[in-house]
């Protein structure tokens, strides 16, 4: 998780900062096709190339499961958990860097604002837990992506989480579109 919070802010942050820049946003949103659809597209891609990313590391997975002293002793459901996790915070991470990326003209300050949004909203909450106590621990480790995808590493597939997960991706391509009609 902590090299991909660094890795997805860098496939989007061209996304929309390039098109501010260069002035090609203007020339595509009279296009007949929705905001929305833009930024959908978008997203798809970047997801797509994010799990893309994963895809190789199942290679481990199958090594490990075949090369155990016993052929199959693997925890299968920590290991899915961990995957669809892992999954589940890269397509965040990439709803969160296509908002960073609408918000600025400059791809660089597009990877900062991404790099920065992704980590607040992972470990940021976390660590402001420690600090405030109760009851506001309570919300803040609920908001932090930290927690939800521990609990999914576990092994542990709770409902909860996945909606914690897509809620955040809806906000964010939500946010997207409301930056981009106010532009």
């Amino acid at each position: 998780p902590g090299i991909l919070m660094f890795l997805f802010p860098a496939f989007t942050m061209r996304c929309f900062a390039e098109e501010n820049k260069t002035g090609t946003l203007e020339l595509l949103i009279p296009q007949p096709i929705s905001i929305f659809k833009i930024i959908l597209s978008k997203y798809l891609a970047a997801s797509f190339l994010a799990v893309l990313t994963i895809l190789p590391t199942l290679t481990y997975y199958i090594s490990v499961h075949q090369m155990g002293e016993i052929v199959g002793n693997i925890d299968h459901p920590s290991t899915i958990g961990g995957y669809l996790g892992l999954l589940l915070l890269s397509i965040t991470y990439v709803a969160i860097g296509i908002l960073a990326s609408s918000l600025s003209k400059n791809q660089v300050i597009g990877f900062l604002l991404g790099l920065f949004f992704n980590f607040i909203i992972y470990v940021g909450f976390s660590y402001l837990a420690v600090f405030v106590g109760d009851p506001l621990d309570f919300y803040l480790m609920n908001m932090s992506m930290l927690d939800h995808f521990n609990a999914l590493q576990r092994g542990i597939i709770d409902s909860r989480d996945i909606a914690y997960f897509l809620s955040v991706i809806v906000l964010t391509l939500y946010l997207t579109k409301i930056v981009l009609k106010k532009k």
